[in-house]
């Protein structure tokens, strides 16, 4: 009797031991772990997203990045969309907004200015700015990148595109929109290569003291 007693509760001694999870030792220290989870956010421009082309429409400026994975690899003037195609991503949205097609993206804009010759150098020529608009169906005029010029232009409603320097935009030559201006002449830039650049405003006599050349777009 004492033995079966026994065996008994050496029994329930070893099931109640069983039940009681224990301590998993598998994964890594929490002190280890928590630097490999602190990642740093990514910046706007390491992922740029377009405006979808579900929402083109004509009046409407799209924000169009050369950085764009959907045309970026693609080629132009030697090198890549991403690299070269500043010139011809401002004129697919300038060609968005007064025609309202999708027929042509940033990729297929810089292979049309490609197969035109408009970047033999790597560089857009400048000659694409007015020459493209008139092929696409859209007229522009260069101008003087004077303040009373490009401000009446703005406050008339036409985009200006203007040529900057090295400066706030880039460290040699870049093609940027200038959509509208506020009463503290105050403008949105549609910077076809940073979101970030594209997502304030920005003094007008900042932007043209960086500006070599412009031209005014109309319908």
């Amino acid at each position: 009797m004492r033995i079966a007693a026994f065996s008994i509760l050496l029994c329930l001694v070893l099931v109640f031991a069983t039940a009681i999870p224990l301590k998993s030792t598998a994964g890594i220290a929490p002190e280890d772990e928590a630097p490999l989870l602190d990642i740093p956010l990514l910046s706007p421009t390491a992922f740029p997203v377009s405006t979808p082309v579900s929402e083109w429409a004509e009046g409407e400026m799209p924000h169009l990045y050369q950085t764009d994975a959907a045309w970026s690899t693609e080629p132009y003037g030697g090198g890549t969309v991403a690299a070269n195609a500043c010139g011809p991503t401002a004129m697919t949205m300038l060609y968005v907004y007064f025609t309202g097609s999708d027929l042509m993206d940033p990729g297929s804009m810089a292979a049309w200015a490609d197969a035109n010759n408009y970047a033999p150098t790597g560089a857009t020529e400048w000659s694409y700015m007015t020459e493209g608009a008139a092929a696409f169906g859209f007229y522009a005029e260069m101008v003087d990148p004077t303040r009373s010029i490009v401000e009446g232009a703005l406050q008339d409603g036409n985009p200006v595109v203007c040529v900057v320097g090295p400066g706030d935009f880039t460290n040699l030559g870049h093609y940027i929109i200038l959509k509208s201006i506020d009463d503290r002449a105050m403008v949105d830039v549609y910077d076809p290569n940073s979101p970030e650049n594209s997502a304030r405003k920005w003094p007008l006599v900042r932007v043209l003291n960086q500006t070599e050349v412009a031209w005014v777009y109309s319908g």
